[in-house]
Formats: structure tokens, C-alpha cells, sequence
């Protein structure tokens, strides 16, 4: 069932969902709004290990510091994934001053960030989220580690000694 009481900044979904329930609307794709007739739907988002690598870049680098997203090497965040690591609240983004640009760009690594990276905390695999809003509905049941998440893809040891985790390189 869709509710929406205002067409700036409302959840277009109740919030109360099963994982099932998630799953099938990630399925279905688009549909029109109600109320403004815009597409919305409900994206499945995988944690990838292009966001993990990111997010060590940040723990290894940038530890509790506010960083714009210009800052951020190109090879490490090729997808510009940053945001999406906020689904899990690995990431926050800071305020926005600045009434003419539509965010700050600039990221920190929350707690839970840090505690994922250097802990092996383990964090749901997948979000649900909604677009347009990019609100959270729920998430997968499946739990990762860091490790499980990188796979064979990037080395988690030369990502935290400030190499870029995959040719031996150091990032400049």
C-alpha cells in the first residue's frame, strides 16, 4: 500500500514490509505514483565490494575526517558510490551550507563504518531502498563481513596500507 501525505521529502512507502514483501517490489520495477504520477520503485542495493574499497580508503585515510568527494582518488571510487554506503550508515554526509548545490559532497566514516572495516562487524548484504527519496525499507537477512564483501577482488591488507587494493600501486 502507497501513502504519501506531501510531495517533498515523504516516505512513498509505509515502512513496514517483509524481506519477502521487499523482494517481490524489487521485481516488479516501475510503477506511477498516486499522488504525482512520477515513476517510483524499490531498488535492491547490493554492498559491492566498490563500495567496501571506498570505505577502507576512508578508514585508512581518512578517519573521522570530513572529505569532499573531489578528494577521493579516482581509482578508488570508479562507481561514485559513496552515498549508497550511507544505506547502511557506514558513511554521513555533511550538512549543506551552500543553498546553490544540492549537497555538500562532503563524507566521514561513521562508527559503524570503522567497526565494519577494522572489527569485522557483520552488516545486512543487501538494502532496500526507494527511488525517488532513497529511503530505506528494510533489509536482506544475509550478514557480511569486510572480507566477504572485498571476495578476490581487492586485497583488504594493501587497502588499509594506503595502496589502491589492486596492482600493488600506492595512490599518489
Amino acid at each position: 500500500m502507497l501513502i504519501q501525505t506531501s510531495l517533498f521529502n515523504e516516505p512513498l512507502f509505509d515502512n513496514k514490509y517483509n524481506v519477502s514483501q521487499l523482494r517481490q517490489m524489487s521485481e516488479e520495477g516501475s510503477r506511477k505514483c498516486r499522488c504525482c504520477g512520477s515513476n517510483i520503485r524499490v531498488y535492491r542495493r547490493k554492498l559491492n565490494s566498490g563500495m567496501a574499497r571506498v570505505l577502507c580508503w576512508f578508514v585508512a585515510n581518512r578517519m573521522g575526517e570530513w572529505t569532499h568527494i573531489a578528494k577521493i582518488p579516482a581509482e578508488i571510487d570508479r562507481g561514485h558510490e559513496i552515498g549508497r554506503l550511507s544505506y547502511w550508515n557506514l558513511v554521513e554526509r555533511q550538512k549543506n551550507a551552500d543553498t546553490a548545490k544540492r549537497s555538500s559532497g562532503v563524507w566521514r566514516v561513521t562508527n559503524e563504518g570503522i567497526s565494519f572495516v577494522l572489527h569485522g562487524t557483520k552488516i545486512p548484504s543487501h538494502a532496500f531502498c526507494s527511488v525517488p527519496g532513497h529511503i530505506i525499507l528494510g533489509f536482506e537477512n544475509d550478514l557480511v563481513t569486510i572480507h566477504n564483501v572485498l571476495k578476490e577482488r581487492f586485497d583488504y591488507a594493501e587497502l588499509m596500507q594506503g595502496g589502491n587494493g589492486a596492482t600493488g600501486a600506492k595512490i599518489g
